[in-house]
Parts: C-alpha cells; structure tokens; sequence
C-alpha cells in the first residue's frame, strides 16, 4: 500500500520488506549515531541513547530536537498482524542549495516485549536524496 509520502507493507510483504530494510543499510546508510530502548509512547527527548563518538554532545540534542518538530519526509512502514512492526521515517536537514544530508529514525517495535520499542538514528550517504529513497521503497 502506498500513500502520499508513506509505503506500507502488510503481512504477507514482510520478507520483501526485510530484505528492502537490509540492501538499503548495506548500500545506503553511512552509520549509525545512537540507539535506545524505551516504552511505547516515550517521547523522543526522554529516550535514554546510547550515542557513537564522532559528534559532540550538543549534534546529538540537536539531532533529537529537530527530529522531534519536523514531520519526516518519507516513511516506509511494516505492519504485521495488524500491529507496527518496524517503521523507518526519513528526513532531509539540509539547508536548500546544499547537497542532501538525510537521516533515518528506525523503530523496531516489541524489542524486547510487546511494551517497548528500540530507536535508532542513522546517517544515511551523503548526496542521498528523499526522491532517490521513496523511489527505492515503491
């Protein structure tokens, strides 16, 4: 199923999916910049993430601020048994006439139960484009 800015993928598509979700990490995502675990519903400012090195303290607020106010540009969602499985949700930072600087939030829902989820950022190759990224998951 596809919407507007959001491909959905329905039970019987989960293989598809997973095998989409792991060509584009292999051949897309440059590394990942922190993760947490929390309980479904948590806001993302009180996710406790574990954070990469490479930035300083204060990219990695910022990163979560923006995160948090901006509605993603694209998002490719699994949906299994009527629940969220997994969701990707893709957004482009980059200031116009600048190349693209896109990141993925990737939620990994029941991570350790059906109570709680794992959030992970992750920064994509740079020069990767929204376009690129929905024409990938269609």
């Amino acid at each position: 199923m596809i919407l507007k800015n959001t491909s959905i993928y329905l039970d019987e598509a989960n293989l598809d999916f997973y095998e989409k979700l792991e060509f584009f990490h292999d051949n897309f995502v440059d590394k990942m910049l922190m993760c947490g675990v929390a309980e479904n519903g948590s806001d993302l400012e009180e996710i406790p993430f574990s954070k990469t090195s490479g930035h300083p303290y204060e990219f990695y607020q910022a990163l979560i601020f923006v995160a948090k106010r901006l509605e993603n540009n694209f998002s490719a969602r699994l949906i299994s048994k009527k629940r969220l499985e997994l969701e990707c949700l893709f957004f482009d930072f980059s200031p116009p006439n600048f190349d693209s600087q896109v990141y993925m939030i990737q939620n990994v829902m029941d991570w350790t139960n059906k109570n709680n989820f794992s959030c992970q950022f992750w920064e994509l190759r740079e020069g990767l484009s929204i376009r690129l990224i929905k024409k990938f998951w269609r």
